[in-house]
């Protein structure tokens, strides 16, 4: 109807503009011969000029008689010129250059960071991929940009945890993004929240033979995400979920790229909720590097409330779990009660028929490295250093009391050094060396 009223409109412009000025030629007698022929020419021009006010606005016929939208070539090249393949963002979308001129705007205003993540979260709701995009193209400085990237992908990961996981472990990503560490860890504590199965799911993948690429074990390795995994079911309230996920993950297909971490992660949280269910679960887990993290944690944890029981229960256990366990037992007791715990060292070592050499020589090398006794008293701690049956340990204990008691009293040092029997004259070279340059 649109287009009929432009015709009529047209038709009343041409009756004004063409019939009246030749009104008055049409009433001359001598022409009379001219008024049929101005009506054949009059109604031409009504059904052309009605044709051209009807296609005006691009409406043709169709090859099928149907009324149709017509394009010229130069209409379809400007249509599909810079559309994406399908997965691809344009950069010649529309709302990716709304945003980027709207972020343009404040960064010209000299808007804030927070300025610019308000914006940012605005588009995330809908296309957070694009946000994310937008939020690398526009920061202006490193810090910036891991704080609008984290913004994005916090709001992300609390609607589409799994979502943000995806974004951020493919390379193209995950190796040009600020701190994917940090990003990706987000998205397991949602995912712990959520959905803690999801979470068990992911890093089981990311454990398989090539389920996380050496580009990504640069930037988040799989030890920390084990590690952060567990922390987040923890945190979430579900440590029987975490627990039950290590006994899977131990004798899994991804057990050999299993690390430590996550087991004492696990065995510290369970002890200081109760040390005889983190106890008997620790001690019931398949034989690995894991299983003595988890004994060593509870014993750790254990020892600061009754460190002799924590030892008592140690020396129980078989291999290098019991090594694990009493070491950790001790140390946490040498930092409580330096004096109680060496006086329970020099009873064990007197008591035990067939000492366990391996696991003396570690309590003892742990007691001198966080006692401050080889600085105040040097001789005692040089008696417990023969007590240590590995001879290179020894040794390394040796040089280490020398060198704090000569940056104390270098004479005196320097004087014990000379006058011992025990030391190789190399020795000897090596350590009034280190201790004479500090000589008066």
């Amino acid at each position: 109807m649109k287009n009929y009223m432009k015709a009529f409109e047209w038709l009343k412009i041409c009756m004004e503009k063409l019939v009246n000025p030749i009104s008055g030629f049409w009433k001359e007698p001598s022409n009379s011969w001219i008024k049929p022929a101005g009506a054949v020419i009059f109604l031409a021009l009504f059904f052309v000029g009605g044709a051209c006010a009807l296609f005006r606005d691009g409406d043709a016929p169709s090859g099928d008689g149907r009324v149709g939208r017509a394009f010229s070539q130069d209409d379809q090249k400007e249509k599909h010129a810079g559309a994406p393949e399908p997965g691809e963002l344009s950069v010649s979308d529309p709302t990716r250059e709304k945003f980027l001129a709207l972020l343009r705007e404040k960064i010209a205003a000299s808007g804030s960071t927070e300025d610019l993540l308000a914006v940012l979260k605005t588009l995330s709701q809908t296309n957070p991929a694009l946000a994310l995009d937008l939020a690398q193209d526009v920061a202006r400085n490193g810090g910036e940009k891991f704080d609008l990237v984290s913004g994005v992908v916090q709001q992300w990961a609390e609607v589409d945890p799994q979502g943000v996981w995806n974004w951020a472990k493919q390379e193209s990503f995950g190796t040009n993004i600020p701190a994917t560490n940090v990003l990706m860890n987000d998205a397991l504590q949602q995912m712990a929240k959520n959905d803690p199965q999801l979470l068990i799911s992911d890093v089981a993948a990311a454990m398989q033979s090539g389920g996380w690429s050496s580009a990504l074990q640069n930037e988040y390795a799989l030890s920390s995400m084990e590690r952060d995994a567990m922390q987040a079911l923890l945190q979430s309230g579900h440590p029987d979920v975490a627990r039950q996920a290590l006994e899977q993950w131990s004798v899994g297909q991804g057990a050999v790229q299993m690390d430590d971490k996550p087991f004492t992660v696990v065995g510290s949280y369970l002890a200081r909720n109760s040390v005889t269910d983190a106890s008997t679960w620790s001690q019931a887990l398949p034989e690995s590097k894991g299983k003595d993290a988890a004994v060593a944690a509870v014993a750790g944890v254990w020892a600061r409330s009754d460190p002799q029981a924590a030892l008592n229960w140690a020396q129980k256990l078989d291999g290098p779990a019991r090594t694990d366990a009493l070491e950790k037992a001790f140390g946490q007791w040498v930092d409580q009660d330096t004096a109680s715990a060496a006086q329970w060292l020099s009873q064990y070592i007197g008591s035990q028929p067939n000492p366990d050499s391996a696991a003396t020589d570690e309590m003892i090398t742990n007691m001198l490295a966080n006692a401050s006794l080889s600085h105040t008293d040097p001789k005692v701690a040089l008696e417990w250093v023969a007590a240590i049956s590995d001879a290179a340990q020894q040794t390394q204990s040796m040089e280490q009391v020398i060198r704090d008691w000569g940056s104390d009293d270098p004479a005196a040092a320097s004087r014990f050094v000379s006058e011992s029997t025990a030391l190789a004259p190399e020795q000897k070279q090596k350590l009034l060396q280190v201790i004479q340059p500090n000589s008066p």
